[in-house]
């Protein structure tokens, strides 16, 4: 907003269409046309040069270095857009946005309340965004560390987010994962964690089966056992056995 210098009427910017601006005064029919080669703030508004705007509102002058072009650009500013359910009601989205991303035509956002975090996906549809929670619970979001995210499409029933904010360790979600899937996340919140917790109370035995066949030439093999979650996670090696064999002990060597 720029305002006249003799301090008595507040002027606004109608018009950002051309290279001026047309500022009409709200009191009175007075008109005033000022050609705005900058921008400056470090005097006070009542000294301010005619020639420099105060306050530049969704707009941005092109300049370089000491000189100025006399274009204006208008800045696109805020839209609203409605949010649905599955059922076309309102949906409603709770907490404060701590952070966000964009996958196609998927909005990912992730929210903190006071005792509760959610993570949601908005699908763009038209000139609306239908909206589905994916997880909500105890997540350690917090306002004063915000989410810095990474999206990666793999298949159209692959989509991942990744995400850090300097607390947790680093997390991951597949926001196409089925209803089944998000709820086993839902009651154990650790399935999100990119290294998961092992009992290690597992019993392996491996035994050779003397009347198959198979590919392995002659020599030694040794299995390593991991965990994994479909689409998902991945332990580290949990169980090495020793190593085996793959010829009868038996056989004798032919020269």
């Amino acid at each position: 907003m720029a305002q006249d210098t003799d301090n008595t009427n507040d002027i606004k910017s109608t018009s950002a269409l051309d290279t001026y601006f047309q500022l009409k005064s709200t009191k009175g029919a007075k008109t005033a046309q000022y050609i705005i080669t900058g921008m400056n703030r470090d005097t006070t508004i009542s000294l301010a040069d005619s020639k420099l705007s105060y306050e530049n509102m969704n707009i941005r002058i092109t300049a370089r270095d000491n000189n100025t072009l006399l274009s204006v650009t208008n800045e696109r500013g805020n839209r609203q857009w409605p949010v649905y359910d599955s059922a076309g009601l309102d949906f409603t989205i709770s907490g404060i946005v701590v952070g966000w991303n964009v996958l196609n035509s998927y909005l990912i956002l992730f929210t903190h309340e006071q005792t509760v975090d959610h993570i949601y996906r908005l699908t763009l549809v038209d000139t609306s965004f239908l909206g589905k929670e994916l997880i909500s619970g105890s997540m350690n979001f917090s306002t004063s560390n915000p989410i810095e995210s990474l999206c990666s499409f793999e298949t159209s029933e692959i989509q991942k987010i990744y995400w850090v904010d300097g607390v947790n360790q680093p997390r991951m979600l597949n926001i196409m994962a089925s209803d089944a899937q998000l709820l086993k996340i839902q009651n154990n919140l650790a399935l999100l964690d990119f290294v998961n917790s092992l009992q290690y109370n597992e019993t392996i035995t491996v035994t050779r089966d003397s009347v198959s066949s198979g590919v392995f030439p002659s020599g030694v093999i040794q299995y390593a056992f991991s965990y994994y979650n479909l689409y998902g996670q991945e332990s580290n090696i949990f169980k090495v056995p020793p190593l085996y064999r793959d010829w009868e002990t038996d056989r004798k060597s032919v020269v």
